[in-house]
C-alpha cells in the first residue's frame, strides 16, 4: 500500500497536500486527533431541515422572519429563506454572535445566496452575509458581504469597533440567481480577501476586527428600510472552517 503524509498548509493557502511515507490508517487518525480536534474548525450547514441540526438560529422579527425551510432544487438540496414585510422588518438566521475571533488562524466563510427580486429606492433594504456581531443593522465588527439600494454592485466591507472599510466589487448583483460569496481572512487578521464565483473581486487590508471584544459570528440577514412589499433572501449552504495558528 503506497504511503503518504499531510503537509500542512503554507501561509496564504487552505489546501493540505500529499507527501510520502505515512500510511492511511495514520492519516485517518491524524484527521480525527491532532488536525481536526486540536488544530482545526470547521462547519458546514446544508440546511435540508431548515436550522434544526445546523448551528444557527432563524429569527422572526418585526413584520420579518428567519430560517423558514423551501423546497430543494436542482444542485441545491436544503435552502432557508430571511423575507421581511414592512419598514423596519429583519429576518436572520446566525450562529451565537461572539463564536469567532479572527487573526488567531487562516479563516474561511462561503455560502451560496439567491436574491430573487434587488433592492431599489421604493422597496430598499439590506442584505449583509458573513463574519458579524449586529443582526439587524451594521456590524460594530465584521467582514461581510453588503447589498443595498444604494449600488447595484456587491459591496466587501470590514469593521473593526464600528470603523469601517468599503471596497466595490465591480459586479453587479444579479436578481434571482445563485451566486457564491467567499472571505479568506489570513491568520494575523492583517488581510481578507472577498470571491464571487470563485473570482477575487477585492482584497481589504484595514478594518478587520481582532482580539478581545472584536468577536464576531456568522449570520446571514435582511432589513426592510422603505416599502410594505415583501421582499426575501435565500442560502443554500454555509461553510467555515479555522485553520488555527497554535493547536488548541
Amino acid at each position: 500500500m503506497p504511503k503518504v503524509t499531510l503537509t500542512k498548509p503554507a501561509e496564504g493557502s487552505m489546501d493540505w497536500g500529499p507527501a510520502v511515507n505515512q500510511d492511511f490508517t495514520d492519516i485517518e487518525s491524524a484527521f480525527k486527533q491532532d488536525l481536526y480536534q486540536r488544530e482545526v474548525y470547521e462547519m458546514f450547514a446544508e440546511f435540508e431541515n431548515g436550522v434544526r441540526g445546523t448551528p444557527f438560529i432563524g429569527m422572526v422579527a418585526a413584520a420579518g422572519s428567519g430560517g423558514v425551510a423551501r423546497d430543494g432544487e436542482d444542485n441545491h438540496p436544503g435552502i432557508v429563506e430571511n423575507f421581511n414585510n414592512g419598514a423596519g422588518g429583519y429576518g436572520y438566521i446566525s450562529t451565537q454572535v461572539g463564536a469567532f475571533r479572527l487573526g488567531a488562524g487562516q479563516a474561511v466563510f462561503e455560502a451560496v445566496a439567491r436574491v430573487p427580486t434587488l433592492p431599489d429606492a421604493n422597496q430598499s433594504f439590506a442584505f449583509r452575509i458573513g463574519f458579524l456581531d449586529v443582526l439587524n443593522a451594521d456590524p460594530v465588527d465584521g467582514v461581510y458581504f453588503e447589498l443595498t439600494e444604494a449600488d447595484s454592485d456587491w459591496q466587501c466591507k470590514t469593521s473593526s469597533n464600528s470603523t469601517r472599510t468599503t471596497s466595490d466589487t465591480g459586479q453587479a448583483a444579479q436578481a434571482n440567481t445563485w451566486t457564491r460569496l467567499r472571505i479568506e481572512v489570513n491568520a494575523a487578521g492583517s488581510e481578507a480577501n472577498f470571491y464571487i464565483d470563485g473570482t477575487l473581486k477585492a482584497t481589504i487590508t484595514t478594518n478587520i476586527p481582532t482580539g478581545s471584544g472584536r468577536e464576531t459570528g456568522i449570520i446571514a440577514s435582511i432589513k426592510k428600510t422603505n416599502g410594505t412589499l415583501q421582499r426575501k433572501v435565500q442560502v443554500d449552504y454555509i461553510y467555515a472552517r479555522i485553520v488555527f495558528s497554535t493547536a488548541r
